[in-house]
């Protein structure tokens, strides 16, 4: 039960509020993505983190008013998600208290900020966009507003890619960073405007439906630019759970499908020798991902070695969040043979590159159990309303599905990037709430 102020003008303040809330949830959509400051050296991920808490702060006041006003809390509640995210936020606090560096738990390490504040931020905004943006519209209004911000960075990322950039000067690096910063980092959120763009397809009017496949292609061209390997799986898992509706779909209808489009890509390849190149490029770093000898592959390898040794030794509250870059260097010597031990040497590792890993030998190992059990809850909430609801309701559960799978895929192989990892809990958040029974019953 909430506690607050009942007046007559309250449910006109609480509807006030409540816009306010989505407000700041889709102007966090639009803003970190793009937000940047090339003259910087911690360009990219120290101003969307100040963005973010910004964001966070005015989103406390404003949901404390709501508060204030007796506005309903407890609507779209759901013990199954509520329970294990309250488990993880309860054992996040308790490591960052009991942390070998409270300070660096609190603010968290330069160039990625995961730490205590950001965290509790990420869930905090899956609760706001819940309780803001939890129906069908606000829902496809996110998924709109992915698309639209989506379109921009992959635009500046091809423009990277083929030497223009008004930001940088120099020749084009190999791998394109876009707005994001980092190849494997926007590979990851190019998936979600993938995603977003496919979600929003099919009630799409027949005006809409060009311009969302042109975003598609827009979007695809710079992920295949990033060459992120994790990038190009996150892309395979998100297509499997989408197309789990068009398996219905005559064979011989996707045998036809798939044999024009394989024509269509070799013809273009073969005709064009700069877009045989690339796909030659693309394919080699999609080739690479099985062989465990590959440089970059062996170095996650050894890393996820180092992290899961450090949750043996903290098995309890782990070392504290964002600590591992302060704690890695002794177990290299008692986890790799010395040639290994002595290349990661040469680093600060700021992460296992592995988030599940990173919660056990940060959190501990109750916190990785509370985390996992939020994300099975989700998927199996998704996979039920998915096979139980027809039309958009459905095709909603499969988007917020799709969704997680690729944040897990793609968090696999790196560290949780600020604006990706916000985009997920805010989409979870509103698309869970969207979904649920009795907000169907209202909005239907």
């Amino acid at each position: 039960m909430n506690h607050g102020v009942a007046t007559p003008e309250a449910p006109r303040l609480r509807g006030l509020l409540v816009r306010a809330m989505a407000a700041l949830v889709l102007a966090a959509v639009v803003i970190l993505p793009l937000v940047f400051v090339p003259n910087l050296d911690d360009g990219y991920a120290l101003p969307k983190v100040l963005v973010l808490r910004a964001f966070g702060l005015v989103g406390s006041i404003v949901f404390l008013g709501y508060v204030v006003v007796w506005g309903p809390l407890t609507a779209k509640a759901d013990r199954r998600i509520d329970l294990p995210l309250a488990c993880f936020a309860g054992l996040l606090l308790a490591a960052s208290l009991a942390s070998v560096d409270r300070v660096q738990s609190f603010a968290g390490e330069a160039y990625q900020y995961q730490g205590l504040v950001t965290v509790l931020l990420y869930i905090g905004s899956f609760y706001v966009a819940r309780l803001s943006l939890g129906n069908s519209s606000g829902f496809r209004a996110i998924l709109t507003a992915t698309v639209c911000v989506g379109v921009v960075v992959s635009l500046y990322g091809i423009a990277q890619a083929v030497g223009f950039d008004p930001f940088w000067s120099g020749p084009p690096d190999n791998r394109v960073i876009s707005s994001v910063g980092q190849p494997n980092d926007l590979a990851a959120y190019l998936d979600l405007v993938v995603i977003a763009t496919l979600g929003l397809r099919p009630k799409a009017s027949d005006r809409v439906r060009p311009a969302l496949d042109a975003a598609l292609v827009v979007t695809l061209v710079a992920l295949a630019l990033t060459f992120s390997r994790g990038g190009y799986l996150g892309l395979v898992a998100a297509v499997c759970v989408l197309a789990i509706p068009r398996l219905r779909v005559p064979r011989r209808r996707w045998v036809a499908i798939g044999l024009t489009g394989v024509a269509v890509v070799l013809a273009t390849t073969l005709a064009l020798p700069t877009v045989r190149a690339f796909a030659e490029r693309v394919a080699d770093r999609a080739i690479a991902t099985g062989d465990l000898r590959e440089g970059s592959i062996r170095f996650h390898l050894d890393q996820w070695r180092v992290g899961i040794q450090v949750a043996v030794d903290h098995p309890l509250l782990g070392t504290g969040p964002e600590t591992f870059p302060l704690v890695f260097r002794p177990y290299l010597d008692q986890v790799l043979p010395p040639d290994r031990a002595q290349l990661l040497g040469r680093f600060r590792l700021e992460s296992p590159h592995n988030e599940l890993i990173g919660v056990a030998a940060e959190m501990g190992l109750p916190a990785l159990i509370a985390y996992m059990a939020f994300l099975v809850s989700c998927a199996a909430i998704c996979v039920r309303r998915a096979r139980t609801s027809d039309g958009e309701t459905g095709w909603m559960a499969l988007v917020v599905l799709s969704v997680l799978v690729t944040h897990v895929v793609t968090t696999f192989f790196m560290t949780p990037e600020v604006s990706t990892s916000e985009i997920f809990w805010i989409v979870m958040g509103a698309g869970l709430a969207a979904t649920a029974p009795e907000t169907r019953l209202r909005h239907g």
